[in-house]
């Protein structure tokens, strides 16, 4: 906002002066004063990036008049159309003015409006870095230059090589083709082709020094020391070619491959390729599909250094080290489990000026295109913007295209941009455009959303991802083909609920569900859909959280149950009871991501979700568990390295470990003991004072119990996490209890005078009833979902013990009654 005083004010008050006295009309035309200012914008602008004044203040201010009394005249920038960072796009300037009696111009009108137009031109010269024959001892830090540039005044210039070994040289002990590209952020467009500069050798000898210069690129005329290079590319060429042929005030990329040859013994290297392990025995065998454009990491265990390379087209890939470093730790640079049961991460010996060799195998799904996708926030805070970061893997051997992620929203988040377009396709959900998706490749994207202010503190708000296409890769072909779906929908006074087949085929038997209120089973059944059949039910909505819970159709390919959970239909009761139970699905092309909102926090912390139910946190066995561990860097400084070391319980399955998602680009790596180690190397971490919502990080993934364990295992789980060569930040332990007698038996009134209470509740064996205001001898009935009587007892006094003898699982129905007059009812379920 631009304040100041036209000289035009001074003038009007000395008018006001002479009209009060000899003019008594004019001075009622400025008491009251209604009529308002005008104000005119100064011209419009149009410039070149390069001359443009991100100040503005060389385009002007607007010129304002009153005919009684200017007081001031305010300007409102708008950048909507406007790259601040490469300084390209119009900017619009909003001026208005004010006189003393609080009138105003008018707003937005086309006088008072400035357009600055700034035109974006690229042009910049490039001198590429010379060829280099050198010894390991005299680069240590394997430093052999790169390229410079002139004139980058608007450009936003990036650089970025691939090296390639080649080992057995004739003129050198090994050498590397370091591959350079240039690009503009400001311009690039990976669609468009690139610009190939060769590398001129214009000696026939070998080594000659004329060979070794990099050229110059630029406009030809141009003046030394950017004058063009002016040499033969090779030393039979005719004539010399000029290397202005090579540039363009428009180009989308530049590349030009630089030699380095080293002559020298002192080094260490580390072969090898990366292929699928379609036999699943840890080794290659001959037809297994070997891997192009994997990223394999070595880290030297003496020196510490960290060297990267890609495989070839056949695989391969070769490392060089520095002689010292004759143990390497080799492992793949990858964010995801793509060892499974095979090692992810290699310990090599290997001598001095020897090359050992390293293979490494990949776990990829071979029958089908498969797909996962994961989402996660770090948290949900009321009236704040948040982020939802999702990611999605190719798990498969195969490029997937057209790939695309649909997230539902719940209801109280409200979408306001995303780092990829977002399409609104009906209500809360929008879809969002991956493209292709090579083999073991993955794609993430940021969704920025505001939580409502009208979000009960402490509400739980659930929101679903879905990738497509997606394949079920159907193994068993007895499989039915029947999927079963699940949904509750909060409508007015009542929580309606559906199970439906969207599957392909009709169920083949029975399947049980339950419907649970809070952690009380309120109703039951069986149900057996065809194709597109839909069983609806609902239940009062009273502010309970409510969850439906479906059996899926026997050997389907993902198995597991259907879940899905409501809160706050018809208020809000309790918090905190959505994440009890399990409610993402075991198949990994969907996600549900259940959070609640908060005020205070730790700010390291790890979760382990579900919950569980209770204070040992039960849960049944051969239930998964997806743990989310969050990290900030509370400390002074940038943290430029993170890592995350959980210890997994040995009755986890560390090779079933799924990654979902994390917060920023990392490396995952299995070690020995079940060790997860997930490293966020470059992470840049800003400390929470200078920026608090960049301070915090997260990673979420998925593991498998061990087959079938016995009620009363302890599930303990605890991370270590390490801001650069800080100690480890300790989070807390999250526990889970493996058991299954964990639903609340309900019970009703005794004609309102009493209540029965169950204990213990839940129970696996006995159950003691305590009848409250209970004076006679009465009668215990129990029946099974068939109206069928399968126990009943006489006993006297207050307490009656249930013993359940050899009864089979289920829910049963029972009625206690004393002299055909007092009745209490209710349900008990059997695991």
């Amino acid at each position: 906002m631009t304040h100041f005083f036209s000289s035009q004010k001074w003038r009007a008050i000395i008018a006001f002066s002479v009209l009060l006295l000899f003019a008594p009309k004019l001075y009622a035309q400025c008491n009251p004063d209604i009529t308002p200012p005008t104000c005119q914008a100064p011209a419009d602008v149009n410039i070149s990036c390069e001359a443009f004044d991100p100040s503005l203040l060389n385009y002007g201010t607007a010129t304002a008049s009153d005919d009684c009394c200017l007081d001031h005249v305010t300007v409102t920038v708008n950048y909507a159309l406007f790259d601040t960072i490469c300084n390209k796009g119009t900017i619009t300037r909003v001026f208005q003015a004010f006189d003393c009696s609080g009138n105003s111009s008018t707003l937005g009108v086309a006088s008072a409006l400035q357009t600055i137009v700034v035109n974006y031109e690229q042009h910049y010269y490039i001198k590429f870095p010379n060829d280099v024959i050198t010894t390991v001892s005299a680069n240590p830090t394997g430093d052999f230059g790169q390229p410079v540039f002139f004139g980058e005044d608007c450009e936003l210039l990036a650089l970025s090589y691939e090296d390639e070994v080649f080992l057995d040289q004739p003129d050198c002990d090994y050498k590397i083709q370091r591959t350079w590209s240039v690009i503009n952020w400001c311009t690039y467009d990976p669609g468009l082709p690139f610009t190939d500069v060769p590398n001129p050798e214009p000696n026939a000898i070998i080594n000659h020094p004329a060979n070794l210069p990099g050229p110059i690129v630029s406009e030809a005329g141009t003046l030394p020391p950017w004058a063009p290079t002016i040499v033969k590319i090779s030393a039979g060429d005719p004539n010399p070619t000029n290397f202005s042929s090579f540039w363009n005030a428009n180009a989308n990329r530049y590349r030009y491959p630089q030699t380095i040859k080293i002559i020298d013994t002192f080094f260490v290297a580390v072969r090898g390729k990366v292929f699928a392990d379609s036999l699943v025995n840890c080794s290659y065998d001959n037809g297994e599909s070997l891997l192009q454009l994997w990223t394999v990491k070595a880290t030297g265990q003496v020196t510490g250094d960290i060297v990267e390379a890609f495989t070839d087209v056949n695989g391969e890939y070769l490392i060089l080290m520095n002689g010292f470093d004759t143990v390497v730790n080799i492992t793949l640079a990858a964010s995801s489990n793509f060892g499974q049961n095979c090692q992810t991460d290699y310990t090599v010996n290997v001598a001095i000026g020897e090359t050992a060799i390293q293979d490494v195998p990949v776990h990829l799904e071979q029958r089908c295109g498969l797909l996962s996708v994961g989402i996660a926030a770090v948290r949900l805070r009321r009236c704040f913007t948040n982020d939802y970061k999702v990611q999605a893997f190719n798990l498969s051997s195969e490029t997937v295209e057209d790939a695309y992620v649909e997230v539902t929203l719940d209801p109280y988040l409200n979408y306001t941009s995303s780092s990829i377009p977002g399409t609104l396709v009906s209500g809360n959900t929008y879809a969002f455009q991956l493209g292709d998706i090579a083999a073991g490749d993955f794609r993430n994207f940021t969704i920025h959303f505001d939580v409502s202010c009208n979000a009960p503190l402490g509400a739980s708000h659930c929101t679903e991802a879905r990738v497509y296409p997606y394949d079920d890769c159907r193994g068993n072909s007895s499989w039915s083909g029947a999927d079963v779906d699940v949904t509750a929908t909060c409508d007015g006074d009542s929580v309606r609920f559906a199970i439906k087949n969207i599957g392909d085929g009709g169920m083949t038997e029975l399947q049980d569900f339950v419907v649970v209120e809070d952690v009380v089973m309120r109703q039951s059944g069986t149900f057996q859909l065809s194709i597109g059949e839909t069983l609806n039910f609902s239940q009062a909505a009273n502010g309970s959280t409510w969850r439906l819970q479906a059996g899926e159709e026997p050997l389907h390919p993902w198995g597991g149950l259907q879940a899905v959970a409501l809160e706050g239909c018809g208020g809000l009761n309790n918090v905190g009871l959505v994440n009890l139970f399990p409610l993402s699905d075991p198949d990994p092309f969907e996600a549900m991501d259940c959070m609640e909102n908060i005020g205070a926090y730790d700010p390291n912390d790890k979760q382990g979700i579900p919950t569980g139910y209770g204070t040992e946190h039960f849960i049944e066995k051969n239930t998964d568990i997806e743990y989310m561990i969050r990290f900030q860097n509370t400390g002074t400084d940038t943290a430029f390295t993170v890592v995350v070391l959980d210890t997994l319980q040995h009755n986890l399955n560390a090779a079933s470990v799924r990654i979902e998602v994390a917060s920023h680009p990392m490396v995952f790596t299995l070690l020995d003991g079940g060790v997860l180690r997930f490293a966020f190397d470059n992470i840049l971490l800003p400390d929470s004072n200078v920026n608090y919502a960049a301070s915090n990080g997260f990673v979420k993934f998925r593991v498998e119990q061990k087959p079938d364990l016995p009620d009363g295992t302890l599930l303990e789980n605890s991370a270590a996490i390490y801001f650069d060569f800080n100690d480890a930040v300790i989070t807390n332990t999250t526990f889970h209890t493996i058991g299954d007698h964990f639903i609340s038996v309900s019970t009703d009134d005794i004609e309102n005078d009493g209540l029965i209470s169950a204990y213990p509740n839940p129970a696996s064996d006995a159950v003691v009833f305590d009848l409250k205001n209970w004076t006679d001898a009465g009668r215990f009935e129990l029946s099974n979902n068939l109206g069928q009587q399968v126990a009943a007892e006489r006993f006297t006094g207050k307490k009656f013990r249930f013993e359940r003898k050899s009864l089979p699982s289920g829910i049963y129905h029972f009625q206690i009654t004393a002299n055909s007059t007092k009745t209490a009812t209710g349900k008990i379920i059997l695991k």
